[in-house]
């Protein structure tokens, strides 16, 4: 995702969110868009994106914390599974 708000993404879901933007007189999925100004964008409503914006390796910290024979109730409620 840009600063511009530039986002990628695979085809079924741009193929479904072109579909939601469609209507009757204007079929993007077979004419196509293309925005020349922002004004012009054309604004999905039901579309959620989620990034991800870290990846932590924890292993040491549950290896440290987990005892052996417990169970994963208990690595849950003593926070090693968290």
């Amino acid at each position: 995702m840009s600063a511009d708000g530039l986002v990628m993404t695979n085809h079924h879901i741009a193929s479904e969110t072109l579909h939601n933007l469609s209507s009757a007189e204007t079929d993007y999925l077979k004419t196509g868009f293309y925005a020349r100004t922002r004004a012009e964008e054309a604004k999905s409503t039901d579309l959620e994106l989620n990034m991800l914006v870290s990846i932590e390796d924890v292993t040491a910290r549950v290896n440290a914390a987990a005892k052996p024979g417990m169970s994963a109730a208990e690595g849950n409620t003593r926070g090693v599974l968290r």
